[in-house]
Order: structure tokens, then C-alpha cells, then sequence
């Protein structure tokens, strides 16, 4: 029962560093995503401002110019929100990036050991006759 225990919490603990080091690498390209995302938006705010700058229009297409560019800096400001957290997460990530690190090598670590326990081998120091039983059978 203990052994299980034991077992278990060293594979719930490699899952979830496993785990952080995943979402770490999605969130870097969440950043890209969401950077894009936005380079998109502020294209089409300054399209409907360039276009409300230089056409004629009358007190309808006004308000249909001004819910326009009110939609977009909506999408704007949910996606910049978005960044802000992640920017944040980033940037505390790059700080403890060598802890992290240290979190990985815990992770080879368990599977070296992992490994060797599958492959044991016990070479008999005295009672050389009763593993040669063993190797007969």
C-alpha cells in the first residue's frame, strides 16, 4: 500500500511538471497568436477610422461607422486583456526559467530510475548455487 503511495505521488508529481511544461510552450504560442490577433484589429480600427476621415456619409451610416469601431475595440481590448496576463505569466516564467529546468531534470531523473528498476539484475555474492536454480527453470 505505502509503495503505491509513494508510486503514485512521483508519477502525479512528473505529470505535473510535465503538464507546466506544456502549458508553457502553448502559452508562448498563444502569445504569437494573440500578437497577430491584434496586429489584425488595430488594421481594421485604423481602416474604419480612415475611411469615417474621408467619406460623406449621412447620421445612419454614422452610427453604423461608430458601432463598427466600437465592436473592434471590444475584440481589441478582450484580446489585449488576454496578453496582459500571459505577458505577465511570461515574463515570470523567463525569471524562474532555471528552476524550471531544475523541475525537468526531476522528471529524467524518475525515468532513469524508473528504467533501472525495470532492468535489475542481481549478480549472487555467496549463494551462487540457489540463482543457478533460477536460471535452469
Amino acid at each position: 500500500m505505502m509503495e503505491e503511495l509513494v508510486k503514485s505521488s512521483v508519477e502525479q508529481l512528473a505529470d505535473a511538471i510535465s503538464l507546466l511544461q506544456k502549458s508553457s510552450d502553448q502559452m508562448f504560442k498563444d502569445i504569437e497568436r494573440l500578437n497577430a490577433e491584434l496586429a489584425e484589429v488595430n488594421g481594421e480600427m485604423q481602416d474604419i477610422m480612415h475611411y469615417a476621415e474621408f467619406a460623406t456619409f449621412n447620421a445612419s451610416e454614422g452610427y453604423n461607422i461608430a458601432k463598427e469601431l466600437k465592436n473592434v475595440r471590444e475584440k481589441r481590448r478582450k484580446i489585449k486583456d488576454e496578453l496582459d496576463v500571459l505577458t505577465f505569466i511570461q515574463q515570470t516564467v523567463k525569471e524562474r526559467k532555471q528552476q524550471i529546468n531544475g523541475l525537468s531534470s526531476i522528471v529524467k531523473g524518475v525515468n532513469v530510475a524508473k528504467a533501472k528498476q525495470e532492468n535489475r539484475i542481481y549478480k549472487p555474492r555467496v549463494r551462487v548455487e540457489m540463482f543457478e536454480r533460477l536460471k535452469s527453470k
